[in-house]
């Protein structure tokens, strides 16, 4: 698959044009989410999206944060199409549709058996990163509950498709990366809009100095390491989802770091990020808790369980959010788990307790790509 160069808008602009529509179709072929189930808000796509990037007039928070992103507003999202309905494309034959060939993101519930209590992973998360990502679509699960000012708690159940994409080794030694970079995409929850995620991966930024050691404090560990030695965020860009038109972006420097590397479980630390554009902060305040296993519909994935706090200084009220996840070092370090509970009362803002954790372990390949890269 060609990936287009980072510094490149006009060439990205294809990428973010590929990503939506194949993240729309996906969630279109779904079979077990309803147009009324409640807190599921997901829409039909434009596949043949022609558009360019410009100055976004805001900044991106993290994915699926209540932060009110205006203007422009996210346009409305449509029903999603009755069951056996025919998916149709504006100027687009349906036989031409690059898209059509993906599986659907929401099979039937039967399809998403539990592990059994005495599964195993086929690969145990290392204390480092040892190989890239591999590229494709997932489905992924999502459980709990929305609460909406004025009307209640409603429950969270289904599907949704997320991607791994650009993916680039930077620097390796002994076959291993030490440096890489990728990309994730998602919907997000409460604007609707397309969120593309971009990570950078160090697997040698623990100082090289005499004094550099380990040390246990109380009950943490700390190590000497650079800012951003480890699984980091480095921005964030939100698509509006039916035109791919760029709302708003945030950059930060240094990158927030996710996870250290190597890991040492029960490592505390606290990573800031500011986007020089803007002046946006987001605040990273986390402790690697120990292994933590992810039922991926009956497939044990294994991974580095971070509980943290995060709060985005920069958009209206911010307010802090509990942000609890697991990262896969076998697989690149990527996220294959999410719990978000946020509090968002006192803004006139939904409050969630939600968990998004991967719903498949092998990847449907990327559009137009070779589906033999697919694996894992």
């Amino acid at each position: 698959m060609w990936h287009p160069p980072r510094s490149d808008p006009p060439r990205r602009s294809v990428v973010a044009r590929r990503l939506v529509a194949g993240l729309g179709l996906a969630v279109l072929a779904a079979a077990c989410v309803r147009p009324d189930a409640p807190g599921v808000a997901i829409g039909l796509f434009d596949a043949d999206l022609i558009f360019g990037f410009s100055e976004p007039a805001t900044v991106a928070p993290p994915p699926n944060t209540p932060v009110p992103i205006s203007p422009p507003p996210v346009n409305p999202v449509p029903p999603i199409p009755p069951s056996g309905s025919t998916l149709e494309f504006p100027d687009r034959d349906v036989d031409d549709n690059p898209f059509a060939d993906l599986p659907p993101v929401n099979a039937p519930a039967d399809t998403c058996p539990e592990a059994a209590r005495e599964a195993f992973p086929e690969e145990i998360a290392g204390l480092q990163v040892t190989a890239a990502p591999t590229e494709g679509l997932s489905r992924w699960k999502q459980a709990g509950t929305r609460e909406v000012p004025d009307i209640g708690p409603l429950a969270i159940t289904g599907f949704e498709r997320r991607t791994v994409q650009d993916v680039e080794v930077i620097r390796e030694a002994n076959g291993a990366p030490v440096e890489l970079t990728y990309a994730t995409s998602q919907l997000d929850f409460f604007s609707g809009a397309v969120v593309v995620s971009r990570f950078r991966v160090i697997t040698d930024g623990v100082t090289r100095t005499a004094d550099s050691r380990t040390e246990i404090v109380g009950v943490d560990r700390v190590a000497v390491r650079e800012p951003d030695a480890g699984v980091a965020l480095e921005s964030l860009e939100f698509l509006d989802s039916e035109t791919g038109d760029l709302i708003a972006s945030s950059t930060f420097t240094p990158p927030v770091l996710y996870l250290p590397l190597p890991v040492i479980p029960g490592e505390s630390y606290q990573a800031t990020g500011v986007d020089l554009r803007t002046g946006a902060t987001l605040r990273h305040e986390a402790r690697v808790v120990d292994r933590q296993r992810v039922d991926a519909c009956g497939d044990v994935v294994d991974g580095w369980f971070v509980e943290a706090t995060q709060v985005f200084a920069g958009g209206p009220d911010p307010a802090p959010r509990q942000y609890d996840y697991v990262v896969s070092t076998q697989f690149g370090g990527v996220l294959t788990s999410e719990r978000i509970v946020t509090d968002g009362v006192a803004q006139g803002l939904p409050s969630v307790d939600v968990t998004f954790s991967l719903g498949q372990l092998t990847p449907d390949p990327l559009p137009d790509s070779d589906p033999a890269q697919a694996g894992g």
